[in-house]
C-alpha cells in the first residue's frame, strides 16, 4: 500500500535539509586558496634582500648537545657589517662558549667548554654541536646563527622550484640539488614565509639538517641545526634590536 504523500514529502524535505547542512559545512571548511605564485616567489626573495650593513642585537635562549652532554644555556648576539660575536651563558650566567669572527679578515674563533679552534670562513664547520661535515662552512653558520638563510642558497631560489606542493592554504617549494633538499613554505594570510628547511643528502650518515621559522623582518626567531650524529643545536630568540 502506498504511503501518504504529505509523509513522502515531510521525508523528501528532511533530506533536502540535511543535505544542505552537509554541503554548507562541507564548503564553509573549504581552506583558502594557496598564495600566488607570484607573491610566494617574491617572499622567497626577501630571505635574501636584508642591508648587509644592518647592525642587530639579539637574546635568548639555546640547547646544546654535543657527544652525549646536554647544556640548557642563554645565548647572546652582536653582529655589524663586518663582525660577529656571540656568547653562551650557563644557568649561573658564567660563559662558556664565544664566537668571534670578521669577514673583512675571512677568520675567526669559536670556543666550547675547554677547546678552542681557529677557523677561515670558507672552511667547513667542525665542531659537533654546529656540524662536522662539509654542510655548512663556518661563513654560513655565522648567518644562519644571525637568523638569516645562507646566501649562498639565494641562487637556487632563483631557479624554478622542482616541485610545488599545497596544502591547507600554504604552499612549500623545494628545490634539489646533489648534495640538498631546501624546502621553503609560505602561508597564505598574510602572504609570508613560515619556515625553511634545508636537509643535506648525507644526514643519515652524520650530516645535518637545518631548520628555521617564525620569521620576522626576514629574520628567523627560531633555528636549528641536527645532526644524523644525534648532536645538535637550537636557539630561540626572544628579544632582537636592530640600531
Amino acid at each position: 500500500m502506498a504511503g501518504n504523500p504529505r509523509n513522502r514529502m515531510d521525508t523528501l524535505s528532511g533530506c533536502i535539509r540535511r543535505w544542505g547542512l552537509a554541503a554548507l559545512l562541507l564548503f564553509g571548511c573549504t581552506p583558502p586558496p594557496a598564495p600566488r605564485m607570484d607573491e610566494a616567489r617574491a617572499s622567497v626573495h626577501q630571505l635574501f634582500t636584508i642591508p648587509q650593513s644592518e647592525r642587530t642585537r639579539a637574546w635568548g635562549e639555546a640547547s646544546v648537545s654535543a657527544d652525549g652532554e646536554t647544556y640548557e644555556c642563554g645565548i647572546e648576539v652582536r653582529a655589524v657589517a663586518d663582525s660577529f660575536a656571540a656568547d653562551f651563558y650557563g644557568p649561573l650566567g658564567i660563559r662558556f662558549g664565544t664566537i668571534r669572527a670578521s669577514t673583512s679578515s675571512g677568520r675567526g674563533s669559536l670556543r666550547f667548554r675547554d677547546d678552542t679552534n681557529q677557523f677561515d670562513l670558507s672552511q667547513p664547520v667542525s665542531i659537533p654541536p654546529f656540524g662536522s661535515n662539509e654542510s655548512l662552512t663556518y661563513g654560513e653558520l655565522l648567518q644562519v646563527l644571525w637568523g638569516r638563510v645562507p646566501s649562498e642558497y639565494e641562487d637556487l631560489a632563483d631557479k624554478p622550484a622542482d616541485s610545488i606542493i599545497s596544502n591547507h592554504g600554504a604552499i612549500t617549494l623545494l628545490w634539489k640539488t646533489d648534495s640538498m633538499k631546501f624546502h621553503v613554505i609560505v602561508e597564505n594570510h598574510p602572504v609570508a614565509i613560515a619556515g625553511v628547511d634545508a636537509l643535506f643528502t648525507d644526514y643519515g650518515t652524520g650530516g645535518a639538517r637545518l631548520g628555521m621559522s617564525s620569521f620576522k623582518d626576514g629574520r628567523a626567531r627560531k633555528i636549528e641545526i641536527r645532526q644524523g650524529d644525534g648532536n645538535y643545536f637550537s636557539i630561540t630568540y626572544s628579544r632582537v634590536k636592530r640600531y
